[in-house]
């Protein structure tokens, strides 16, 4: 899997280890996708809420890159 953010911030000086961001970045990414299947497995129940916890997402995804 790539880690493009990780990759972006190893060019220049890093604090952690590469290979410990880049562990970080895949389990990020791991959260994001169990987090969309259940909000796509509340959208058949409530709709709404789904969407209002997508966007919740959404903006957290944002504010990571």
């Amino acid at each position: 899997m790539k880690t493009p953010r990780t990759d972006d911030i190893a060019r220049g000086n890093h604090v952690v280890p590469t290979e410990w961001a880049e562990e970080l970045e895949r389990e990020l990414d791991d959260a994001y996708k169990i987090a969309n299947r259940a909000i796509d497995d509340l959208a058949w129940f409530n709709e709404t809420n789904a969407q209002r916890l997508r966007a919740e997402l959404d903006k957290l995804k944002e504010g990571a890159e």
